[in-house]
């Protein structure tokens, strides 16, 4: 497994986006909360905000 770390992108938000958690802790799910998807959405464009990824 390769990973990287690299700025966020639209398309790492979009991916978060999709996640969802079993039970007790669907409380995490990211698509649960209007403010919580708002500021994934704005961190996009923050200078420290960044993604792992795993390049396959």
């Amino acid at each position: 497994m390769q990973l990287t770390v690299r700025r966020r992108t639209h398309e790492d938000i979009n991916e978060f986006l999709t996640w969802t958690y079993d039970g007790i802790y669907s409380f995490y799910d990211n698509n649960s909360q209007i403010e919580k998807m708002d500021g994934l959405k704005e961190s996009v464009h923050l200078e420290r905000a960044f993604s792992v990824v795993d390049d396959i």
